[in-house]
């Protein structure tokens, strides 16, 4: 079951792909086999393969109502007080979720989501202090779950500590070098600190990762954009249209490079006074982005600097 921590780069990385500030990469060695050995791997969990459905299919309410029916049976199931809170966060009442995950952990509920997702409700809910509790009360017990440490870098950048952030993302890799969140977020911080090859470093990475090539893609596009690198950004963003070409994102993306390099060629032009060339590239542009909006005020800008012949 994906963890809340796959989709809270969602609030982290907003304004357009990068708001985060970045800190430094620390070189350690990978975490050793310590996980404790009661450690239960949460598809084995009987009763899941029904939850994970519906959750699957967003039927949140359907699953609540379920794990409640369970409950009303077995009040002590700290499966189905897992699957309660799972259902209420996705519904939005946070408060809901937590009370159920505090009482699958009261009932002896012991696996790394458990954990993963109490803290991440308390991250909403922003409570941090008891946040970190949770966190490194699960980090003793399951050093090699990436979520906590990608959950202490959210605090962290919360509490705008982007370097000790940065080193709680990277701590989340050592675990899952290919763990999406920790990807997303550690590259946005790189790319704020403009360190562009470690940021290009974590993107590329995410757009090998089955279900994110397209973000990753995407992301890279947007580093070649940010250096008016049009022809680069083009490249990687065919790539992805190749992956996906329904992609909203990808759409409006796309037509914003091609517009952006249309213009800066504009200005190459008029820059070397080839009016007819500007000419020629402003009638193809005018014919291949009808609606653009500046359309007018670029026509009359142009006109100054190569008045039609009388």
């Amino acid at each position: 079951m994906e963890s809340y921590a796959m989709n809270r780069f969602l609030l982290l990385i907003s304004l357009l792909f990068f708001p985060l500030h970045a800190g430094c990469t620390p070189d350690k060695k990978p975490t050793p086999d310590t996980t404790p050995a009661n450690d239960p791997d949460l598809a084995a969990l009987s009763g899941q393969d029904d939850f994970k459905q519906l959750f699957m299919q967003k039927k949140y309410d359907e699953a609540l109502k379920r794990a409640r029916s369970g409950l009303a049976k077995s009040p002590k199931n700290p499966k189905l007080h897992y699957f309660a809170g799972f259902a209420a966060f996705n519904l939005g009442r946070h408060e809901e979720a937590l009370a159920a995950f505090k009482a699958a952990l009261k009932n002896g509920g012991n696996f790394a989501d458990l954990y993963v997702n109490t803290s991440e409700t308390l991250f909403f809910l922003k409570r941090y202090d008891e946040c970190v509790t949770i966190i490194k009360t699960g980090l003793k017990r399951f050093p090699k779950a990436p979520g906590l440490y990608y959950n202490m870098g959210g605090i962290l950048v919360e509490k705008k500590e982007f370097e000790a952030a940065a080193r709680w993302f990277n701590d989340a890799l050592l675990r899952s070098p290919r763990f999406p969140p920790a990807l997303i977020s550690l590259g946005a911080l790189y790319f704020n600190m403009k360190k562009l090859d470690l940021a290009k470093r974590q993107f590329k990475t995410l757009a090998t990762v089955k279900g994110y090539e397209v973000q990753g893609l995407l992301k890279l596009a947007y580093i070649e954009l940010s250096q008016k690198n049009y022809d680069g950004a083009l490249v990687l963003l065919e790539k992805a249209k190749t992956l996906d070409s329904t992609d909203p994102t990808l759409k409006k993306f796309l037509r914003f490079t091609l517009i952006k390099r249309t213009l800066k060629e504009l200005g190459r032009l008029l820059g070397g006074k080839k009016c007819k060339a500007v000419k020629d590239k402003l009638r193809d542009f005018a014919a291949n982005f009808p609606d653009y909006k500046e359309m007018a005020k670029l026509k009359s800008a142009i006109a100054k600097h190569c008045p039609a012949k009388k």
